[in-house]
């Protein structure tokens, strides 16, 4: 049975396509093992609470104050890659549009926060391709 795993991350773009919409994530490279990756975002149907805090945008560079997570998503997503670069592994989170309220979710794009996942089987097939973020 998979566990749960907490990650400080960087939500990039929010993008809606015809019916699934799609949150870009990106974790610090030291944060995750790559087997760890692997095992959790390759081909994979998640159980994900994103959280943010709403005023973080507002920091100034190098600043990361998460006191105030209180914008959360609860979402079953799914992920079918991801990217690995030289200091960040980037992915992107899948789920039907009707599933989340997405002016919530749209508060998400270019926010710092926290994501909880726990892989819960593999992702089913998707006729929209993915892209990883990079």
């Amino acid at each position: 049975m998979y566990e749960v795993t907490t990650l400080s991350v960087d939500y990039s773009s929010v993008t809606l396509q015809k019916e699934r919409a799609r949150i870009g994530v990106k974790i610090n490279r030291s944060d995750l093992q790559l087997a760890t990756a692997d095992a959790l975002f390759c081909n994979a149907q998640l159980e994900v609470t994103l959280r943010c805090d709403p005023n973080a945008k507002r920091d100034v560079a190098g600043q990361h104050t998460m006191e105030d997570l209180s914008l959360r998503v609860f979402l079953i997503a799914e992920t079918k890659r991801y990217s690995v670069g030289q200091g960040a592994i980037g992915l992107s989170l899948s789920t039907p549009k009707t599933a989340l309220d997405i002016g919530t979710l749209s508060q998400f794009a270019a926010a710092r926060g926290v994501m909880e996942c726990k892989r819960i089987g593999d992702a089913g097939k998707d006729e929209e391709p993915e892209e990883a973020q990079e």
